[in-house]
């Protein structure tokens, strides 16, 4: 399924890095591997074309505007399902090195398969629950520049999730929707406990041509309608030994 010229128009119009040829050619295969799946796996509630480019490929590109990610080494997808952000803005800064982790392996056997349809380089996943691999023992603790979630938990339970992989002077990246205000509220303290700074919440501001097909409308009004954020926050100090607690302390007692 080839990308519209519309599809593509969107796709150039999210971010200011500019895709060539060979990244909208990796669109097409992200596209396609996306939709084949309808039906068979879990990885997208989106059913349509235009749904995935825009509500997954371009909400995902908003992202690579971010310096800290564009200058970033190492890079972590927590909790990435079907690749998304992870493989769409590795698609747009191919130098980086991403992990995408997550504790299903069927999504990430998926994930595997479309970074080789793609030729992608530099992608690794990581099988296993984001408070284990984050351990002190654990290698991946600390060791990225830039960790990014999407769509995963609310803020008072994912900064114990993904600060810990975080590097002391790296970024966690939370991409929000509209109650992202109070979720800052209720995990400010908790932020901090865990080594972290909010920086920034940063409004999602995208002006994009207008579609054609009645399919199309419904699915640029809806993207256009949602309110999107992404806070920003830095890894100012190590995060102490006693983080993160099991899932199940999380949960019922975010910090």
């Amino acid at each position: 399924m080839a990308l519209k010229t519309l599809h593509e128009t969107w796709l150039r119009e999210s971010t200011r890095v500019v895709l060539g040829e060979k990244q909208q050619q990796s669109f097409t295969v992200l596209l396609d591997c996306l939709m084949d799946t309808q039906g068979k796996m879990n990885v997208t509630a989106v059913k349509t074309a235009d749904g995935v480019v825009l509500r997954h490929f371009a909400d995902s590109l908003s992202l690579c505007d971010i310096p800290a990610l564009q200058e970033a080494k190492t890079v972590a997808d927590i909790g990435c399902g079907g690749g998304i952000p992870g493989l769409a803005i590795k698609i747009a800064l191919p130098h980086m090195q991403i992990t995408m982790i997550d504790s299903t392996e069927k999504k990430l056997r998926f994930v595997s398969r479309c970074a080789a349809q793609m030729g992608l380089q530099g992608v690794k996943v990581a099988a296993g629950r984001a408070e284990e691999l984050s351990a002190p023992s654990q290698r991946m603790r600390e060791a990225f520049d830039v960790v990014i979630a999407r769509a995963v938990a609310s803020l008072d339970m994912l900064d114990e999730l993904c600060l810990p992989f975080v590097k002391k002077g790296g970024v966690f990246l939370a991409m929000k929707g509209p109650k992202v205000f109070d979720e800052v509220k209720s995990a400010q303290s908790g932020i901090a406990k865990l080594g972290g700074e909010i920086r920034e919440i940063m409004p999602v501001k995208q002006v994009l041509s207008p579609a054609q097909t009645p399919e199309e409308i419904e699915e640029l009004d809806f993207f256009l309608s949602m309110e999107r954020y992404i806070v920003i926050i830095d890894k100012v100090k190590n995060t102490p030994h006693e983080y993160p607690r099991s899932f199940a302390k999380i949960k019922a007692h975010p910090l």
